[in-house]
This record gives structure tokens, C-alpha cells and sequence, in this order.
């Protein structure tokens, strides 16, 4: 998985104090990928342990939600869910 990398390069690339801004997509139950599942609780449980500090956190509805392309056919008109999610690192470098 290169979820934890992730995480850990975004705590390479912000200075205590700085924001992140994340766009938590798919939103769903769905097994393998890509895009590959997503929720809140997993960015979160990745961000919090390296010193982020959830914000704000903002469902997606109607035109704002992504549907790239192809995902109609996947996920039904409805569609995935979409959230955006805030993190302000806190801490020393």
C-alpha cells in the first residue's frame, strides 16, 4: 500500500503549522482499485499519528462531487462519495 508513504511524505512537505488540504475520494465499500477505497477515519488515522491535527472536514454533494469518468458506469448515477478534509501539522520539523 502506498498509503503511509503518503502520509509521511506530506509530513516531509509541510512546515509546522501548515495546512493540508485533502480530497478524500472514492468514499465507498468498494474491494481493489484503482481508485481504491477511501474514508475520513482512514486519512485521519494516517495524518494524526506524524503530528496532523483535523480541521475541518466537508461532504461533497451534488456538482461538487468528482465523478471522473467511467465511475457512472461503476457506481451508479449516484455515484462515490467525496469529502474535503483539512489537517494543520502541528509540532516542530
Amino acid at each position: 500500500s502506498q498509503r503511509e508513504p503518503w502520509a509521511k511524505q506530506m509530513r516531509t512537505l509541510l512546515a509546522p503549522g501548515g495546512t493540508l488540504l485533502s480530497c478524500v475520494f472514492p468514499i465507498c465499500d468498494k474491494q481493489g482499485g484503482p481508485p481504491f477505497a477511501l474514508s475520513v477515519p482512514l486519512v485521519k488515522g494516517l495524518l494524526e499519528p506524524l503530528g496532523f491535527v483535523a480541521m475541518s472536514t466537508r461532504e461533497c454533494v451534488g456538482a461538487e462531487k468528482h465523478m471522473p469518468g467511467g465511475l457512472a458506469a461503476t457506481f451508479g448515477a449516484a455515484g462515490p462519495g467525496t469529502a474535503l478534509a483539512t489537517f494543520e501539522l502541528r509540532g516542530s520539523a
